[in-house]
């Protein structure tokens, strides 16, 4: 039988078959402790040449041992390819893995996917409402006892939710539609009284005509008889004589006074026959004198008098004011008082200056708080010394006047928010035109609202505080009962003195100049001293037979009170003059004290008695010096009764590491703690 001839093809992929079996029948760890063997042994075969050529040995023992070389290079070879497959199913097999695993992970993807649909269309479900849940039903009980039988259906509803829900839904439909048809039956009662008052309306302006004829046929008889209506009429045409700025303070005024609950009189003022004959081109003019050089002596002394006189009727003219006048009268009920605010207006200066007038039903002392500048600092830096006009700084200059302030007693005050009332409105000395006077209509309407509130309120502050100021100078500290609710109701130590001081005085106290750098303290402030004295002079045993005797312990206050007091409270600054004098910056108490008082009084207030926070932080004074002495130590030592007997239950004398004084009064439990 012929042998089967393998061809070098065949062989070669018999081979590479046996080595792919090789390569994951045979084990790695074999494969490598061959290599290692196969690579000592090709180490030696290389030495054993080295050795032979050097010995000079036969070629033939040489090419032996070369060939047993080339055997082992070819060991080493399958051995590499044995490797490379290895890592190459190691790469399969991890690839393989690896599609398995994104397989699964895409898989696992599209069911949260899937999750997460389904839980949204689950809250869909959930958060589900129909359209009717929207509808405010009537209550279930209302439901039955006004529904009738054919729509309620008891027997059927009662037990069944759905076909109650259904049964309310039909019965609000029905109700519904009756209140829609009721609704359009109003509609048309409310279109035929529509039509009725136009009717009416059209009538009575067709009247009017006739009414004012009537008027003006029984004006004879009106002024026979001297009826208000015809007082009114003559006030009102007075008013076109006015200047347009007073024109339209008058007007703007009358229309306050009718919608605003203010106690307040408008009247016109002045010669009306001079307004009607004013010319309103009035001007200054500078007139130079053409006499002859050689006129001396008398002639001359008469020339410089003539000047002057110039210059006088000049300065005159220049503060001339219009013949009709603005008055605004301020009554105050409770107190018997008027303010009466005059408005005149500046021919030449073209500017509104206003008059201030006081009348009190007794007479007061503090002339300080009701003068002519009671309107000072209404509104912040508005002293009414300076004029608004920016276009008179020069003409004030040529009579040697900086400002109005030497000119307030003649003319007035230009209050900035006269100005304004009036309609007019300068530009600052920093824009590019000297003045610009401009008409806004809702502007000087606001304006006038809050104006006439801020004076009357102005007003009567300055009432209640003359009054205040009054008490005080008597000695008397009374508060009103809605105030005593929270105050400690009893004191000992007694106001002797509440004197005005200059600010020389003033300035005496320690913090009077950190105060002022903060403006605390203003310029224009108030200044006065209360004197609060308690003691009463007995000797007191201190031992060994020797009497001391005990002077009465005062304590002084420098008192700022603002302008716009109550709107910002009085400031306090205290010093205690017993065993020494003590001030605030220097003594913790005092200064704590001071901080009860301008802080935390101003603070506890009703808004409704803030025009009496005066009084009220002079009250807490005299009780916080109760306090601040029946708790201090320097007596403890003296031997018999106590020169300031406690009449106060204290939680602690002191606490904290500043050992601060029980100063608060808690009206709860009747005792003072820190």
């Amino acid at each position: 039988m012929k042998r089967k001839t393998t061809t070098s093809r065949e062989i070669t992929l018999n081979s590479q078959k046996k080595e792919e079996n090789d390569a994951i029948t045979r084990s790695s760890t074999y494969d490598y402790e061959l290599f290692t063997k196969t690579c000592s042994e090709l180490r030696d075969k290389l030495q054993q040449i080295k050795r032979l050529k050097e010995s000079n040995a036969s070629q033939a023992d040489i090419n032996a041992i070369k060939q047993e070389v080339c055997m082992l290079f070819l060991d080493l070879k399958k051995l590499n390819r044995l490797d490379k497959l290895r890592c190459k199913n190691a790469r399969d097999l991890v690839f393989d893995t690896k599609s398995k695993v994104d397989i699964k992970h895409l898989q696992q993807q599209n069911l949260l996917y899937e999750v997460m649909y389904l839980q949204k269309e689950i809250s869909k479900c959930l958060e589900f409402k129909s359209k009717h849940e929207e509808i405010d039903l009537i209550s279930i009980e209302k439901f039955y006892k006004e529904a009738p039988e054919e729509v309620s259906k008891l027997d059927e509803t009662l037990n069944d939710s759905h076909k109650l829900q259904l049964a309310r839904l039909e019965w609000e439909l029905i109700d519904r539609k009756n209140l829609a048809k009721s609704l359009e039956e109003k509609t048309k009662i409310k279109e035929k009284i529509t039509q009725e008052i136009v009717a009416e309306r059209q009538c009575l302006e067709n009247l009017k005509p006739m009414l004012k004829t009537v008027v003006e046929a029984t004006q004879p008889l009106h002024q026979q008889l001297n009826l208000p209506l015809q007082s009114t009429d003559i006030r009102h045409a007075n008013a076109e004589y006015l200047p347009r700025a007073l024109y339209i303070i008058y007007v703007n005024a009358c229309a306050a006074k009718e919608a605003c609950d203010l106690k307040l009189n408008v009247e016109i003022e002045g010669n009306v026959d001079e307004a009607k004959n004013l010319q309103e081109d009035i001007s200054i003019e500078d007139e130079e004198a053409n006499d002859s050089d050689a006129e001396e002596g008398r002639r001359t002394k008469r020339h410089r008098k003539s000047m002057s006189d110039k210059k006088d009727a000049a300065l005159k003219k220049l503060i001339s004011s219009h013949p009709l006048n603005v008055i605004l009268t301020f009554q105050n009920d409770e107190t018997n008082s008027q303010l009466r605010v005059e408005f005149y207006y500046m021919l030449m200066l073209k500017i509104i200056t206003v008059k201030t007038k006081v009348i009190l039903a007794n007479e007061s002392k503090h002339v300080d708080i009701l003068d002519k500048s009671i309107l000072d600092y209404l509104y912040p830096e508005d002293n009414g010394k300076t004029s608004p006009n920016p276009g008179n700084a020069f003409s004030l200059q040529l009579f040697g006047f900086n400002d109005l302030q030497f000119l307030n007693e003649k003319i007035g005050f230009a209050y900035k928010w006269a100005q304004k009332l009036g309609g007019l409105h300068f530009l600052c000395k920093s824009d590019s035109q000297t003045s610009n006077v401009e008409f806004k209509t809702d502007e000087v309407v606001s304006n006038m609202d809050r104006a006439l509130r801020d004076i009357n309120a102005r007003f009567y502050s300055r009432i209640l505080l003359d009054q205040q100021f009054c008490d005080l100078e008597k000695g008397m500290v009374s508060l009103p009962p809605t105030l005593m609710q929270t105050c400690f109701s009893k004191i000992s130590c007694a106001v002797k003195e509440w004197i005005p001081i200059t600010e020389e005085e003033f300035s005496k106290h320690p913090c009077y100049e950190e105060l002022t750098s903060m403006n605390v303290i203003d310029e224009n402030s108030l200044l006065y001293k209360l004197v609060i004295e308690r003691g009463s002079g007995t000797k007191l045993k201190a031992g060994k037979g020797i009497d001391v005797v005990v002077s009465t312990a005062q304590l002084k206050a420098n008192v700022a009170i603002s302008y716009n007091y109550p709107s910002k409270a009085p400031i306090f600054l205290l010093t205690l003059n017993w065993q020494s004098e003590r001030t605030s910056k220097s003594n913790l108490p005092l200064r704590e004290l001071e901080q009860l008082i301008n802080v935390s009084c101003v603070e506890e207030i009703d808004e409704s008695e803030r025009k009496r926070v005066l009084l009220f932080q002079v009250y807490n004074l005299c009780v916080g010096f109760d306090v601040l002495l029946e708790t201090d130590d320097i007596s403890s030592g003296v031997e018999g009764p106590l020169e300031f007997p406690k009449g106060r239950i204290f939680a602690r004398l002191t606490s904290g590491r500043d050992h601060s004084k029980p100063f608060r009064y808690s009206h709860e439990h009747g005792f003072f703690t820190n």
